[in-house]
């Protein structure tokens, strides 16, 4: 009997002592999320093009422009997608949408993937009939140059 009465008062210690630990911790992910903002994203319009790449500290993406032999040159990792940009306004050139999406793609391919893609080749640039600056590139995981991988050994 003694033993089914020391259960019953821990079980009785324990509740309060969890529940305790339960609301700190809510009290304490409230604050945090104050601090931090909102998490109402369905709230917040989209506002990516208000700030330029540079404003942004992320991750970058290194770029390679697409020629002849440039396959000999570089190891390519895991590639993902071929995608097309076209850039918002006649103002901005080509080379501004490429350093762009340089930083872009890899936030965008982290938000909706949880991976930084560390890799775009560009593939074709021009301006279209619009007016506007466009790219169409690739993207991959990961390039390196050959030159730069260690030789592999055969034993």
């Amino acid at each position: 009997m003694n033993g089914m009465l020391q259960k019953v008062l821990l079980i009785l210690v324990l509740i309060p002592l969890l529940l305790l630990i339960f609301f700190i911790q809510t009290a304490e992910l409230q604050i945090f999320q104050s601090k931090k903002g909102s998490t109402d994203h369905q709230s917040e319009p989209l506002c990516a093009r208000e700030y330029s790449a540079k404003d942004l500290i992320s991750p970058h993406a290194h770029v390679f422009y697409n020629r002849i032999g440039l396959k000999d040159e570089i190891s390519i990792y895991h590639p993902l997608r071929e995608l097309r940009a076209v850039a918002p306004s006649k103002t901005e050139t080509v080379e501004d949408l490429i350093e762009n999406l340089s930083i872009w793609v890899p936030n965008i391919y982290f938000e909706q993937f949880l991976v930084y893609p560390r890799c775009i080749i560009i593939l074709e640039t021009g301006i279209n009939d619009d007016g506007k600056a466009e790219v169409r590139f690739g993207v991959a995981m990961e390039c390196t140059y050959k030159s730069t991988l260690p030789d592999q050994l055969s034993i």
